[in-house]
This record gives C-alpha cells, sequence and structure tokens, in this order.
C-alpha cells in the first residue's frame, strides 16, 4: 500500500489532525518529549518530514499521531491490549 510507505510532513499531519500546520508545529516546539520521544522534530523544519511508520508507531502505547490528537483535544486515543 503506497499511503504506509508515504512520509509524513507537516501538512499532511495537520490534515490528519483536522488543523492547521500552525497549530501542529507550535505544539511540537513547545513539547519536549514529541521532539525526543516521538521524533517529530523534523516537522518543525520546512520541508521536513518523518516516516509513517514513525507517526504510527505505537511504542509509547500511544502513536505520535494519538499523542497530537489528545493535545490538540481532537480525541482520545483507545490503547488495544
Amino acid at each position: 500500500d503506497a499511503h504506509r510507505h508515504r512520509a509524513v510532513d507537516a501538512a499532511t499531519a495537520a490534515r490528519e489532525l483536522r488543523c492547521t500546520e500552525d497549530r501542529v508545529q507550535a505544539l511540537i516546539d513547545a513539547e519536549a518529549d514529541l521532539q525526543s520521544e516521538f521524533g517529530l522534530t523534523p516537522l518543525l523544519r520546512v520541508g521536513g518530514s518523518v516516516p509513517r511508520d514513525v507517526w504510527e508507531s505505537d511504542r509509547h502505547t500511544v502513536s505520535a499521531f494519538q499523542e497530537l490528537a489528545r493535545r490538540l483535544k481532537r480525541g482520545t486515543p483507545i490503547v488495544h491490549r
């Protein structure tokens, strides 16, 4: 599936989270753990992106997408065990 191999840039993240790029980038910039633990620092750079598997990885119990959605008040992650 081509979608699984496509990198996620700030515009894609914003679309998936249904908010603006500025809001996504401001949150990542303000929250050090989103940069260090979730690996989202590249989304702060013009043209930067993260691999889709980083965006969707649940190695922190929730994915980067789910954590951003929670902090942006766009939903509550459901963790399946």
